[in-house]
């Protein structure tokens, strides 16, 4: 138990600890509704202009309701956020519709395919595994530099993951683009949206201190501090 809370506390890599030390503020929140806004325009327009097919066009539609619930969702985070007690409930939807968004993306994408669902279903399951990985090779490299004393070990090799996915995936959506196999292409976006999730985990500090507990404050004014001095005065 001890040494996973020194985990957590070592867990984000030097480059990432200025995001992971962000406050949440409305823009937040209204980052979130217009992304989703956004990408509901889109699977509007790409109905409306019945380019991808019959098959795929009702696939966008099962799609619509999910985003404007998540719009919605955003929307009374943003109203919970401004009631200082209700604040810690905000931040949690704020960052699940972040992690949501990118698995919301690749559904969409999926549309153009010839089986829409059969790769939603699998390539979220993929894209989710992916993700589970990546988090607990880092717990792992984590644990590595405690017991070697130094987060240098950490701070070199905790994005490699990352980046080797980063890597695979754009060279899999560069020969998507000779090849013409929606297989890569796949395969591709799945792969950069598990490197964005693993990045999004290290943003998952900015929400733990919401959840703390306020320390009672001692009260430190002058005026106390001269009634107490007063009360020692007289009973000398």
């Amino acid at each position: 138990m001890v040494q996973m809370k020194k985990i957590l506390e070592n867990f984000v890599i030097s480059r990432y600890r200025p995001f992971s030390q962000k406050a949440f503020s409305n823009q937040s929140f209204t980052t979130g509704i217009f992304g989703y806004f956004f990408l509901l325009g889109f699977i509007l327009l790409s109905i409306w202009a019945d380019g991808a097919g019959e098959a795929a066009s009702n696939y966008l539609r099962t799609l619509r309701m999910p985003l404007i619930l998540m719009i919605v969702f955003n929307i009374i985070g943003l109203t919970l956020f401004n009631i200082t007690k209700l604040k810690k409930y905000a931040v949690v939807i704020s960052y699940l519709s972040g992690v949501l968004f990118l698995f919301f993306i690749g559904a969409f994408l999926t549309a153009f395919t010839d089986n829409p669902l059969h790769y939603n279903i699998y390539g979220s399951i993929f894209i989710f595994i992916g993700w589970i990985i990546g988090v607990m090779l880092h717990v792992i490299i984590v644990n590595i530099s405690l017991k070697q004393g130094s987060m240098k070990i950490r701070d070199k090799y905790g994005d490699y993951y990352v980046n080797i996915l980063g890597g695979i995936g754009l060279t899999c959506m560069f020969y998507y683009t000779f090849s013409d196999k929606d297989f890569f292409l796949l395969i591709g976006i799945a792969l950069t949206i598990i490197g964005l999730l693993v990045v999004l985990t290290f943003n998952f500090p900015r929400i733990l201190p919401y959840w703390r507990k306020e320390q009672p404050r001692k009260d430190i004014s002058v005026y106390s501090d001269s009634i107490k001095i007063m009360k020692r005065g007289k009973s000398k």
